[in-house]
Protein backbone atom coordinates (compact mmCIF):
# COMPACT_ATOMS: atom_id res chain seq x y z
CA UNK A 1 0.00 0.00 0.00
CA UNK A 2 1.18 3.29 -0.83
CA UNK A 3 0.17 5.78 1.72
CA UNK A 4 0.48 9.26 2.24
CA UNK A 5 0.09 11.28 5.29
CA UNK A 6 -0.07 15.47 5.63
CA UNK A 7 -0.19 17.02 8.92
CA UNK A 8 1.96 20.38 10.00
CA UNK A 9 2.71 18.57 13.24
CA UNK A 10 6.09 17.00 12.76
CA UNK A 11 5.81 14.70 16.10
CA UNK A 12 2.60 13.73 15.74
CA UNK A 13 3.08 12.97 11.96
CA UNK A 14 5.74 10.49 12.80
CA UNK A 15 3.54 8.72 15.43
CA UNK A 16 1.62 8.17 12.79
CA UNK A 17 3.99 6.78 10.52
CA UNK A 18 4.84 3.97 13.56
CA UNK A 19 1.23 3.45 13.98
CA UNK A 20 0.75 2.19 9.90
CA UNK A 21 4.36 0.60 10.01
CA UNK A 22 3.14 -1.88 13.15
CA UNK A 23 -0.17 -2.36 10.86
CA UNK A 24 2.04 -3.58 7.89
CA UNK A 25 3.87 -5.90 9.33
CA UNK A 26 1.19 -7.38 11.70
CA UNK A 27 -0.66 -8.01 8.19
CA UNK A 28 2.09 -8.81 6.03
CA UNK A 29 1.16 -6.18 3.62
CA UNK A 30 4.17 -3.67 2.91
CA UNK A 31 3.30 -0.39 2.80
CA UNK A 32 5.32 2.78 1.85
CA UNK A 33 4.30 5.85 3.90
CA UNK A 34 5.53 9.69 2.86
CA UNK A 35 4.81 12.02 5.10
CA UNK A 36 4.28 15.54 4.26
CA UNK A 37 4.24 18.89 6.56
CA UNK A 38 2.55 21.10 3.65
CA UNK A 39 -0.34 19.71 1.41
CA UNK A 40 0.63 21.53 -1.45
CA UNK A 41 3.90 19.71 -1.48
CA UNK A 42 2.02 16.70 -1.96
CA UNK A 43 -0.48 18.39 -5.01
CA UNK A 44 3.43 19.62 -6.91
CA UNK A 45 3.99 15.73 -7.44
CA UNK A 46 0.73 14.27 -7.44
CA UNK A 47 0.76 14.58 -11.48
CA UNK A 48 3.87 13.17 -11.79
CA UNK A 49 3.26 9.84 -9.85
CA UNK A 50 0.64 7.27 -9.81
CA UNK A 51 -1.37 8.45 -6.57
CA UNK A 52 -2.01 6.60 -3.11
CA UNK A 53 -4.07 3.92 -1.64
CA UNK A 54 -4.55 6.07 1.32
CA UNK A 55 -4.54 10.02 1.85
CA UNK A 56 -4.38 10.73 6.39
CA UNK A 57 -4.89 13.92 6.44
CA UNK A 58 -4.85 16.67 9.08
CA UNK A 59 -8.00 19.40 9.34
CA UNK A 60 -6.77 22.26 10.70
CA UNK A 61 -3.00 23.35 8.97
CA UNK A 62 -1.80 26.73 7.69
CA UNK A 63 -1.73 27.33 3.55
CA UNK A 64 -4.00 25.00 2.85
CA UNK A 65 -6.22 23.36 5.11
CA UNK A 66 -7.37 19.66 4.72
CA UNK A 67 -10.57 20.03 3.52
CA UNK A 68 -8.82 22.09 0.75
CA UNK A 69 -6.59 19.37 -0.09
CA UNK A 70 -9.16 17.09 -0.13
CA UNK A 71 -10.88 18.53 -2.91
CA UNK A 72 -8.28 18.97 -4.77
CA UNK A 73 -6.79 15.27 -4.67
CA UNK A 74 -10.87 13.97 -5.54
CA UNK A 75 -10.96 16.27 -8.35
CA UNK A 76 -7.62 14.73 -9.69
CA UNK A 77 -8.33 11.21 -8.34
CA UNK A 78 -11.74 10.22 -8.43
CA UNK A 79 -12.08 7.30 -5.91
CA UNK A 80 -9.00 8.19 -3.64
CA UNK A 81 -9.48 6.92 -0.05
CA UNK A 82 -9.21 10.55 1.64
CA UNK A 83 -8.98 9.77 5.55
CA UNK A 84 -9.66 12.49 8.32
CA UNK A 85 -7.42 13.19 11.37
CA UNK A 86 -8.32 15.96 13.71
CA UNK A 87 -8.64 16.73 17.57
CA UNK A 88 -11.70 18.49 16.42
CA UNK A 89 -15.34 16.41 15.97
CA UNK A 90 -16.49 19.99 14.20
CA UNK A 91 -15.58 19.31 10.89
CA UNK A 92 -17.03 15.44 10.58
CA UNK A 93 -19.85 16.99 7.99
CA UNK A 94 -17.56 19.18 5.57
CA UNK A 95 -15.36 16.14 5.74
CA UNK A 96 -18.41 14.10 4.58
CA UNK A 97 -19.50 16.69 1.77
CA UNK A 98 -16.10 15.52 0.30
CA UNK A 99 -16.38 12.03 0.41
CA UNK A 100 -13.94 10.88 2.94
CA UNK A 101 -14.09 7.16 3.18
CA UNK A 102 -13.36 8.04 7.55
CA UNK A 103 -12.93 10.81 10.19
CA UNK A 104 -11.00 9.62 13.38
CA UNK A 105 -10.01 11.87 16.36
CA UNK A 106 -6.48 12.05 16.94
CA UNK A 107 -6.17 10.16 20.42
CA UNK A 108 -7.78 7.46 18.94
CA UNK A 109 -5.33 7.40 15.61
CA UNK A 110 -3.25 4.14 16.74
CA UNK A 111 -6.61 1.70 17.29
CA UNK A 112 -8.70 3.26 14.06
CA UNK A 113 -5.72 3.53 11.67
CA UNK A 114 -5.12 -0.13 11.67
CA UNK A 115 -8.77 -1.09 11.29
CA UNK A 116 -9.50 1.91 8.48
CA UNK A 117 -6.42 0.59 6.70
CA UNK A 118 -7.34 -2.89 6.32
CA UNK A 119 -10.82 -1.91 5.68
CA UNK A 120 -9.50 -0.28 2.36
CA UNK A 121 -7.44 -3.07 1.56
CA UNK A 122 -10.18 -5.58 1.61
CA UNK A 123 -12.24 -3.12 -0.42
CA UNK A 124 -10.03 -2.46 -2.96
CA UNK A 125 -9.23 -6.48 -3.59
CA UNK A 126 -12.97 -6.80 -4.07
CA UNK A 127 -13.32 -3.58 -6.34
CA UNK A 128 -10.13 -5.12 -8.59
CA UNK A 129 -11.85 -8.20 -8.75
CA UNK A 130 -15.15 -7.11 -10.29
CA UNK A 131 -14.97 -3.34 -10.79
CA UNK A 132 -17.00 -3.06 -14.09
CA UNK A 133 -20.42 -3.56 -15.13
CA UNK A 134 -20.19 -5.10 -18.79
CA UNK A 135 -22.76 -4.24 -21.34
CA UNK A 136 -22.08 -7.14 -24.27
CA UNK A 137 -23.88 -6.49 -27.57
CA UNK A 138 -23.39 -8.64 -30.60
CA UNK A 139 -21.43 -5.82 -32.37
CA UNK A 140 -19.49 -4.32 -28.79
CA UNK A 141 -18.45 -4.91 -25.30
CA UNK A 142 -18.15 -1.98 -23.25
CA UNK A 143 -17.15 -2.16 -19.88
CA UNK A 144 -18.02 0.97 -17.18
CA UNK A 145 -16.32 1.69 -13.56
CA UNK A 146 -18.69 0.61 -11.25
CA UNK A 147 -17.22 3.33 -8.92
CA UNK A 148 -17.89 5.56 -10.99
CA UNK A 149 -21.68 5.35 -11.84
CA UNK A 150 -23.46 8.04 -10.33
CA UNK A 151 -27.07 6.63 -11.27
CA UNK A 152 -28.94 4.75 -13.78
CA UNK A 153 -32.53 5.38 -15.27
CA UNK A 154 -35.20 3.29 -17.29
CA UNK A 155 -35.61 5.05 -20.77
CA UNK A 156 -37.54 3.38 -23.17
CA UNK A 157 -36.33 0.09 -23.79
CA UNK A 158 -32.92 1.19 -22.24
CA UNK A 159 -31.15 1.43 -18.73
CA UNK A 160 -29.36 4.60 -18.92
CA UNK A 161 -25.64 4.77 -17.49
CA UNK A 162 -24.93 8.01 -15.92
CA UNK A 163 -21.41 9.42 -14.67
CA UNK A 164 -20.03 12.54 -12.94
CA UNK A 165 -19.96 14.56 -16.45
CA UNK A 166 -23.30 12.86 -18.13
CA UNK A 167 -24.19 9.24 -20.23
CA UNK A 168 -21.46 6.80 -19.81
CA UNK A 169 -23.18 3.76 -21.49
CA UNK A 170 -27.14 2.64 -21.97
CA UNK A 171 -28.12 -1.46 -22.33
CA UNK A 172 -30.72 -3.12 -23.58
CA UNK A 173 -32.19 -4.74 -20.85
CA UNK A 174 -34.57 -3.86 -17.46
CA UNK A 175 -33.12 -2.29 -14.19
CA UNK A 176 -33.96 -4.93 -12.28
CA UNK A 177 -31.72 -7.10 -14.25
CA UNK A 178 -28.98 -4.68 -14.23
CA UNK A 179 -29.39 -4.10 -10.31
CA UNK A 180 -28.93 -8.05 -9.36
CA UNK A 181 -25.15 -7.34 -11.41
CA UNK A 182 -24.53 -4.28 -9.18
CA UNK A 183 -22.98 -4.81 -5.17
CA UNK A 184 -26.54 -4.15 -3.11
CA UNK A 185 -24.35 -2.14 -0.44
CA UNK A 186 -23.58 0.82 -2.41
CA UNK A 187 -26.68 0.75 -5.33
CA UNK A 188 -30.25 1.35 -3.77
CA UNK A 189 -33.38 2.21 -5.79
CA UNK A 190 -34.76 5.70 -5.23
CA UNK A 191 -37.73 5.34 -7.42
CA UNK A 192 -38.92 2.87 -9.81
CA UNK A 193 -37.01 4.26 -12.56
CA UNK A 194 -33.84 4.99 -10.97
CA UNK A 195 -30.99 3.55 -8.85
CA UNK A 196 -28.55 5.41 -7.48
CA UNK A 197 -24.30 4.56 -6.20
CA UNK A 198 -24.71 5.59 -2.47
CA UNK A 199 -21.08 6.58 -2.81
CA UNK A 200 -22.00 9.80 -4.21
CA UNK A 201 -24.90 11.20 -2.03
CA UNK A 202 -23.81 14.45 -0.66
CA UNK A 203 -26.90 15.75 0.74
CA UNK A 204 -30.65 13.95 1.43
CA UNK A 205 -33.29 16.14 2.42
CA UNK A 206 -37.00 15.45 2.55
CA UNK A 207 -37.65 13.98 -0.52
CA UNK A 208 -34.74 14.56 -2.52
CA UNK A 209 -31.31 13.38 -2.88
CA UNK A 210 -28.50 14.94 -4.46
CA UNK A 211 -25.15 13.44 -5.64
CA UNK A 212 -22.13 14.46 -6.09
CA UNK A 213 -22.36 15.81 -9.84
CA UNK A 214 -25.10 18.12 -8.75
CA UNK A 215 -28.27 15.71 -10.24
CA UNK A 216 -31.19 15.91 -7.85
CA UNK A 217 -33.44 12.79 -7.35
CA UNK A 218 -37.03 12.91 -6.51
CA UNK A 219 -37.11 9.69 -3.54
CA UNK A 220 -40.42 7.68 -4.32
CA UNK A 221 -43.14 8.65 -0.95
CA UNK A 222 -43.94 4.82 -0.77
CA UNK A 223 -39.49 4.19 -0.63
CA UNK A 224 -39.00 7.34 1.51
CA UNK A 225 -38.55 4.95 4.80
CA UNK A 226 -36.51 2.46 3.18
CA UNK A 227 -34.51 5.08 1.27
CA UNK A 228 -33.39 6.70 4.47
CA UNK A 229 -33.16 3.42 6.46
CA UNK A 230 -30.97 2.47 3.89
CA UNK A 231 -28.38 5.13 3.47
CA UNK A 232 -27.98 5.91 7.25
CA UNK A 233 -26.71 2.22 7.31
CA UNK A 234 -24.41 2.72 4.83
CA UNK A 235 -23.10 5.90 6.22
CA UNK A 236 -22.69 4.79 9.48
CA UNK A 237 -19.90 2.60 8.49
CA UNK A 238 -17.98 5.09 8.24
CA UNK A 239 -16.93 5.81 12.12
CA UNK A 240 -17.94 9.97 12.00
Amino acid sequence: MRIAVVDDDTGFIKKVEVAIEDYSRKAGEAAAVRLFSDGGILLEGHGQERGYDAYILDVEMPKLDGLGLARQIREREEGANIIFLSSFGKYALPAYKVRACDYIMKERYQAEIPAILDRIRTEERSRNEDACYTIQTASMVERLPIDEIRYLTKEKKYVVFYGKEGQMGRARTTLEKVYEKLPHERFLYVNKGCIINMKHIISLKSEIVTLDNKVEHVISRLMAHDVRVEVARYLGKMKW
